[in-house]
């Protein structure tokens, strides 16, 4: 009993284990794309982290709900994962559908300037003071106090704190407090006022610098073709370059700037990236665990104008937005990768190869106010360049970006349609299409095949298009199914389709005949195959009239082959080839002909009742089609046998041995036997019609005589007949023995004959003379 309940509990165990396998991995397959968070020490602080594999193993994070659960710890047996978001500060997420846009600009400061990222090296100025885990601890507290809008500088000196986090606090938030995390406060060292050098003119030693400690590079903008930036202490042209923060340049100008010029320059500063981590599932199923969030700077650089007078002080420029739209001037479609150059009103460039996106789209902001063009230089990839200005003007008060388009024509593409046989894939000539466009409107009509079997349709506008047969070719069925074709942008060489056509089909008889008479034979058996060698049908059979007929068969070669000859006929399975033609109205006509099989055929001659042995008699054979003409033969002293031999001789002769002969190979038909010279004394025989065949064969004596069959030894496939001769006397002359004798006894008896009746006339006379006369006289 022990046992079983042992082996009960073990299948149990491992029932259970396979179904928390299996729940485990529905769960983890259902969540899509996760990441683990737990809490690790970071010098003795309580520090959370991610494990996201597509930017690092392993982030640091920050919570922005203090009132919920932190992640369970790294070696706790309760695993919490989450899902992904990414954003950047102009996009909606999480953080700002939850504490709003302002809460959320505070919050990219902090991570900016805070721990890790250290965008000013802030931190710097504590690192004898503080670790890792206090800054990433003041760092987490103020984006609590700022989530809960209790934010204000800590007092150094409260006994419930640490003096140098609170130092380090307070200098955090003062960052937040600025409106937008990405606005600097900029200063120019120096005096923009030009000097006249002579030749020309220039100012002093010029730094842009930030009030913020903060690291940056600026572009001037608004540069004159007179005017160029150049390093100082070098003299490196700096026209068109990024100038870092705190590097020591000037400007010179050919002629005296007027003193109410004004340098503009873009201010560029690393775009701010966050990351946002739901909960998904795992941890304690009673708790609610918080969500976390962390950023990182990334490649992207964000501009925002200034500009600088005579006062020498830097303001920022009320600015707007233009985005372009390009498009498809067909089918309104989006179009990446136009390139385009920003001009301001004097014609002046102010960027150039700016680049339409997957969107088809170039966004360019902080725009001053004034008049501008968009200048197309090249043209997305299978498009027509438009380089016609794009003219759009920046307003004072302007709250969204302005909206403009530009419409590119595709570079039209070609066609070639191939119409060819289905079957032998040859060109066809003399088919007729017109092409429709994607809504069914004829574009071309009465397209015709040429000799290759081609339509070539050029000039045709990237879109979808279909070719539809109206006319077949002659001797072919028409196929009307729209043949679909597509013009892409960007196609160099001519797209080329193909459209087959199949044949009208054909019909061919074949009639069985037999070689001799010409007659037609039923029952032979036949396959089909096509000219690959391929079984198109097997089993046909001749019928009564000798006839197989096969029909819709695709224009092409074929041939008939025997597998079955009919009875009492040789097989000839020599392939019998024929052609379906293209166009064919009528039946194809063939004929195959076989030849009789053959067999040994004995004749020998007896006496009629007896049955004795008659030698002597000789015979003709001759075909029952052409009794006239007697057949020839050559008797063989090996076979013992007469041969068919059209170069040999007629006569057939009985042998003295067993006064008989034979015929070898006579070929199945029918025949007729006549007896040319009877044996001595006895009347020659009437005409013997003989019908062979393989396997049943007979005779008849005279062409009204009864069917009589003929026996057959089939282990020497021979037919054997006896004819008999009746005795009778043969006159002279007629061929037969003894003529002499006979002759000599017939002349002594008409003698004899003579003399008797030569006596009585002179007897009978004298008598009725003397009576005559005695009564006279």
């Amino acid at each position: 009993m022990r046992k079983r309940l042992k082996r009960v509990s073990f299948i149990f165990v491992i029932f259970y284990m396979i179904s928390l396998m299996i729940n485990i991995f529905t769960s983890v397959s259902a969540a899509g794309e996760e990441y683990r968070a737990y809490i690790k020490e970071l010098d003795r602080e309580p520090c959370i982290y991610i494990e996201d594999p597509g930017v690092g193993s392993e982030k640091i994070s920050y919570c922005y709900n203090q009132t919920l659960k932190y992640p369970e710890n790294f070696d706790s047996q309760y695993k919490v994962y989450y899902t992904r978001q990414e954003g950047y500060l102009n996009s909606n997420d999480p953080l700002t559908d939850e504490y709003g846009e302002v809460a959320k600009q505070k919050i990219a400061t902090v991570l900016k300037y805070g721990y890790p990222l250290n965008a000013t090296d802030l931190m710097s100025r504590y690192y004898d003071y503080l670790t890792d885990g206090q800054f990433m601890k003041v760092t987490q507290e103020l984006i609590w106090a700022i989530t809960f809008k209790d934010y204000r500088e800590l007092d150094p000196y409260s006994p419930d704190g640490n003096y140098y986090e609170a130092l380090y606090y307070n200098e955090l938030l003062k960052l937040a407090e600025t409106n937008k995390f990405q606005q600097v406060n900029l200063k120019l060292v120096g005096n923009l006022k030009f000097t006249n050098k002579g030749s020309y003119y220039s100012t002093d030693r010029l730094i842009i610098d930030s009030t913020d400690n903060v690291e940056g590079e600026v572009i001037i903008t608004n540069l004159p073709s007179n005017m160029t930036v150049k390093k100082w202490g070098t003299g490196e042209v700096l026209d068109g370059k990024p100038i870092a923060f705190r590097t020591e340049f000037y400007i010179e100008s050919k002629t005296q700037p007027d003193t109410s010029f004004k340098l503009r320059f873009n201010y560029k500063f690393s775009e701010l990236k966050f990351y946002f981590y739901k909960h998904s599932r795992g941890g304690e199923a009673t708790k609610k665990y918080q969500s976390l969030i962390r950023a990182e700077l990334s490649d992207t650089k964000l501009e925002e104008p200034f500009e600088v007078g005579s006062d020498n002080i830097i303001k920022p420029i009320e600015t707007g937005g233009v985005i372009l739209n390009k498009k498809d001037s067909q089918s309104k479609g989006v179009l990446s990768g136009a390139v385009f150059k920003l001009q301001d009103s004097t014609g002046v460039d102010i960027k150039t190869g700016i680049t339409t996106d997957i969107n088809g789209q170039i966004r360019v902001d902080n725009l001053p106010l004034g008049s501008y063009k968009f200048i197309e230089t090249q043209a997305p990839t299978g498009y027509k360049l438009d380089n016609t200005p794009i003219n759009f003007t920046i307003t004072s008060g302007q709250t969204a970006a302005l909206q403009v388009e530009k419409l590119n024509v595709a570079i039209p593409g070609s066609v070639i349609l191939t119409k060819k046989d289905s079957q032998s894939k040859s060109p066809l000539k003399g088919a007729v299409f017109k092409v429709q466009d994607s809504t069914g409107k004829d574009i071309q009509v009465g397209l015709t095949t040429d000799i290759n079997g081609q339509i070539r349709v050029d000039n045709l506008a990237p879109g979808s298009y279909k070719f539809i047969e109206t006319k077949a070719p002659d001797g072919y069925k028409i196929d009307t199914t729209p043949l679909v074709f597509n013009i892409i942008i960007g196609q160099t060489v001519p797209l080329t389709i193909e459209k087959t056509n199949t044949a009208i089909p054909g019909s061919v008889v074949l009639t069985k005949k037999d070689s001799q008479t010409n007659n037609v034979l039923q029952g032979a058996i036949f396959k089909l195959q096509d000219s690959a060698g391929v079984d198109i049908k097997t089993g046909l059979t001749t019928d009564g009239s000798g006839q197989i007929r096969v029909d819709n068969l695709a224009p092409g070669n074929y041939k008939f082959i025997e597998t079955q000859a009919p009875a009492g006929y040789k097989l000839d399975s020599t392939p019998l080839n024929f052609t379906i033609a293209i166009g064919q109205t009528t039946d194809l006509q063939v004929e195959k002909f076989n030849d009789p099989k053959s067999v040994d055929f004995k004749i020998t001659k007896v006496e009629k009742g007896s049955g004795n042995l008659l030698k002597g008699a000789e015979f003709e054979l001759a075909s029952a089609t052409n009794p006239t003409v007697p057949l020839k033969f050559t008797y063989s002293s090996v076979s013992k046998k007469y041969e068919r031999n059209d170069a040999g001789s007629s006569k057939l002769s009985v042998a003295d041995a067993d006064s008989s002969f034979t015929i070898g190979n006579l070929e199945c038909g029918d025949y007729i036997l006549k007896e040319t010279k009877s044996p001595s004394g006895y009347k020659k025989g009437k005409d013997i019609y003989i019908h062979i065949s393989v396997n049943q064969s007979y005779y008849k004596i005279g062409e009204d005589g009864v069917n009589v069959s003929l026996s057959k030894d089939t282990s020497l496939n021979l037919y054997q007949l006896k004819v008999e001769n009746e005795k009778g006397f043969i006159l002279p002359g007629t061929g037969g023995s003894g003529v002499n004798n006979i002759y000599k006894v017939s002349i002594g008896l008409l003698l004899l004959v003579s003399m008797a009746m030569f006596i009585y006339y002179i007897l009978i006379l004298k008598k009725d003379g003397y009576e005559k006369w005695g009564k006279n006289h």
